[in-house]
This record gives structure tokens, sequence and C-alpha cells, in this order.
């Protein structure tokens, strides 16, 4: 059995995007992410004794590069946007930084 001591903390931030819901064409894209997300979840409850907390970031469409060619983005925000929501869901140390919190109704 090993022995674990408690050190000095840390944190671990997971992005996890589509693991809300099976999308068209996306099989097993979703089910990847959201085996990722029951990871996390289990992951979390192992580290947090060890001062380590674990955020798992779920953002729905950002404007970006890789986004710009999608016809279909439901509640797109900006990058600026998104990532003062990142901050704000960390600095509040949630486990589970989801926005814009409308996709969770569209989704789920």
């Amino acid at each position: 059995e090993r022995t674990h001591t408690k050190g000095p903390g840390g944190d671990l931030r997971v992005l996890i995007s589509g693991a809300s819901r099976g999308l068209p064409r996306s099989a097993v894209y979703i089910a990847l992410k959201t085996a990722l997300l029951s990871f996390a979840q289990g992951f979390e409850q192992d580290l947090r004794p060890h001062g380590i907390s674990v955020s798992i970031i779920q953002p729905g469409f950002v404007e970006a590069q890789m986004t710009e060619e999608r016809v279909v983005k439901p509640f797109v925000i900006g990058p600026k946007e998104a990532a003062m929501k990142i901050l704000e869901g960390i600095e509040k140390n949630r486990f589970q930084i989801v926005f814009p919190k409308k996709q969770l109704g569209f989704l789920v």
C-alpha cells in the first residue's frame, strides 16, 4: 500500500467541450469527451486530499480561427469574454466552469 503525504498543493485545469450531449457525426468525439469528464471527476476526488484543485472548463463556441467556418455557432462568445469566465471560475475555485450558461438548457 502506498502512503501519500499532503504536498504543497497546486491546480489542474482540464478543457472539455462537447461533453454535454451527443451530436450528429460526432459519436466517438463526444464519447471521449464524456469519458474525460468522468475521469476528471474521479481524479478531483483523488487529488483533493493532496491540496490539488481540479477545474473542468466546458466552453461553448468561442470565436476563433477554428470555428470561423462553422455555419451554426449557438451562443458564440468572444475570446476575451471566454477568458474572463475561465478566470472568474478559477478564482471562485469552481470544479466545473461552464459557459455560456444558456448552453446548458440548449444541450441538455
